[in-house]
């Protein structure tokens, strides 16, 4: 009820709708047990970053029929488990992912919601994209009928205060802005 009752006062603040945000469970290495048990909570959607898991998880029926998002780093030899069964995979930061799932949501016969992951702090540790390349993926990933691009994330660089993460976002939701206003080539 906490976590509720900040969402919507930050939601206010920002003058978006909390009833358009939803909140989302990590799962990182939950048992099935406690991920069902979470699932009565008033949670919308939850999130994991190990295929296995997912995998263990869905098949457990854990989430109750909710939503579950794959937040990891996705590795193309994985693509198979996750592809058709995450909701949304949040972490496409490369053209070599971004076809690896449209081959196998192609042989699933399916559209695969996704995000394209912007590696904004340029860090050597982090997955993403660069900058430069966002607009040649998206352009990419209009000629793939298989994947559906919601939108983008980032993981900013570890800063001290949340103030100080500030600017990456901006320039995140600035480059959607920018990102609407391209049409494909072709």
């Amino acid at each position: 009820a906490r976590v509720r009752e900040k969402m919507a006062a930050a939601a206010l603040k920002a003058g978006r709708d909390p009833e358009g945000i939803l909140l989302c469970a990590a799962c990182k290495a939950q048992a099935s047990e406690t991920v069902l048990e979470s699932a009565t909570l008033p949670i919308d959607l939850f999130g994991e970053n190990r295929a296995q898991e997912m995998a263990a998880h869905l098949q457990d029926g854990a989430y109750m029929g909710k939503p579950v998002h794959f937040i990891g780093h996705l590795q193309t030899n994985k693509v198979r488990q996750v592809v058709g069964q995450a909701a949304m995979i949040h972490s496409v930061g490369s053209l070599r992912l971004l076809n690896a799932i449209a081959k196998e949501a192609a042989k699933q016969r399916i559209s695969q919601p996704v995000l394209i992951q912007i590696n904004l702090g340029q860090e050597d540790s982090k997955a993403g994209i660069a900058e430069a390349e966002l607009r040649p993926v998206l352009e990419a990933a209009a000629q793939l009928p298989q994947v559906v691009v919601r939108g983008l994330m980032a993981i900013p660089p570890p800063t001290p205060t949340g103030e100080q993460a500030r600017p990456y976002f901006a320039r995140l939701r600035a480059l959607m802005e920018q990102a609407r206003g391209w049409q494909p080539q072709g």
